[in-house]
């Protein structure tokens, strides 16, 4: 097996990124500003929710998924769609249903960084931009210190 690249030199994973935070800034763009909030509750939504949530669907559910089956539906496993389904309902309690619909796609792009890079980090990197250009470009939250 050739050897992975790494995260940060991964074309794809910063052509997400970057698609994905403009996908955000144009959706600020339409939507407009929004309330004021702490920083701690901004710190545990940008960083402390999504670093959470990857280790558990990420570094524990979807492995778990991957020793049971490897298939493959095109560029994604079997596994990260069933962990992405998982982690689209986990939100759905809390946000609803269309936060919950809207998060299975993200979902999917850190599980194929994953599986991709056999690693952590290339998701967590990407759920706290996604998180933080969410709270803050779509005007949720600005900072209120």
């Amino acid at each position: 097996m050739a050897p992975r690249r790494p995260w940060y030199r991964d074309l794809l994973f910063w052509a997400i990124l970057l698609v994905g935070l403009a996908l955000l800034a144009v959706a600020h763009a339409l939507l407009g500003p929004g309330l004021r909030a702490p920083l701690m509750v901004l710190l545990l939504l940008i960083v402390v929710f999504p670093v959470l949530e990857e280790i558990v669907f990420r570094g524990f559910i979807q492995p778990l998924l991957l020793k049971w089956t490897d298939a493959a539906l095109g560029p994604v496993t079997l596994a990260n769609v069933l962990t992405s389904i998982a982690f689209a309902l986990a939100h759905l309690p809390a946000h609803g249903g269309l936060h919950a619909t809207l998060v299975f796609v993200p979902s999917l792009f850190f599980g194929l960084f994953r599986d991709r890079h056999d690693s952590l980090v290339s998701p967590i990197v990407l759920h706290v931009a996604w998180n933080a250009a969410a709270v803050l470009l779509l005007g949720r939250f600005s900072i209120q210190l």
